[in-house]
Order: C-alpha cells, then sequence, then structure tokens
C-alpha cells in the first residue's frame, strides 16, 4: 500500500514539474518577445540638452538616437574605443551619451559632444539599426569596425 502512495505522489510530482516547466517556457517566450519588440520603437525619453542640441547636427543627431529604446539598447551592451573606460569610467558607449535613467528622470553625459569617436560609433549603430540588424549584431560591427583603431 505503501509503495503505491509513493509512486502516486512521484507521478504528481512530475505532472507538476511539466506543469511548472511549461509556464516558465511561456514566460520566457514573453520576455524575449517584449526585448526584441522594444528594439524597433523609437520612443524618446525625453528634451536633449542644449549642448547636444546646439553642437551640431550630427552631435544631435547620435544624442538623438541614445536617447531612444532602441539606442539604449543597443549601446548599452557596445564598447566605446575612445579610451573614455581608462580616462572617465565609462562602462560602454551608453556612458558617453547618458549617465543614468530613472523613472522620471534623464541625466546626460557631455562625453561625446567632444569625442568624434563616440558620435561616429552611435552615428553606425543607427544606420545598422535602421537597416533592421539586431543589438547584438550591431554590436559585432562596431567591434569589428572600431575595434582595431
Amino acid at each position: 500500500m505503501s509503495g503505491k502512495k509513493y509512486k502516486n505522489k512521484r507521478q504528481k510530482s512530475k505532472s507538476a514539474l511539466k506543469v511548472y516547466v511549461v509556464i516558465g517556457g511561456l514566460l520566457v517566450l514573453l520576455v524575449t518577445l517584449a526585448v526584441v519588440g522594444s528594439g524597433l520603437d523609437k520612443k524618446k525619453l525625453g528634451d536633449l540638452p542644449g549642448y547636444a542640441v546646439n553642437s551640431g547636427s550630427n552631435i544631435e543627431k547620435a544624442y538623438s538616437f541614445a536617447s531612444t529604446d532602441v539606442g539604449l539598447e543597443v549601446l548599452a551592451i557596445s564598447t566605446c574605443y575612445c579610451g573614455c573606460e581608462v580616462s572617465v569610467g565609462h562602462d560602454n558607449l551608453l556612458d558617453c551619451f547618458i549617465s543614468s535613467v530613472g523613472d522620471d528622470f534623464v541625466k546626460y553625459d557631455d562625453h561625446a559632444t567632444n569625442c568624434g569617436m563616440c558620435i561616429s560609433e552611435a552615428l553606425d549603430a543607427e544606420t545598422w539599426s535602421d537597416d533592421g540588424q539586431s543589438a547584438i549584431q550591431i554590436k559585432a560591427q562596431l567591434d569589428s569596425r572600431y575595434g582595431g583603431i
């Protein structure tokens, strides 16, 4: 009798595990779709700072891209090759444009206004994003183009 109860409990545990695996898989799928879908939205964070707007069209364009959902996603995983990780302490290309983002604020960084490398990388990233490339593909292209400089 006790062997039969043990077998029933084991079967119930296996069934419950299958349900959890299916639910977990669906959650992963939904999160993945949300992340991929967000890459297509170019909604901006807010007004650009005066030093970006009044600095020239390429600088303004690069800051504008950095302030979109796509820009945030792409630049946050991309390496900046200007040397700012040592000189300024930046962790990624996004740090050259935006130092922090909160629920109701954006704190911009003026580093990129004086750095042609940062601007070039961001403008290339925007072009490749407009061509439909993923953030990972764009990062690989940035690494290939600027990594040897």
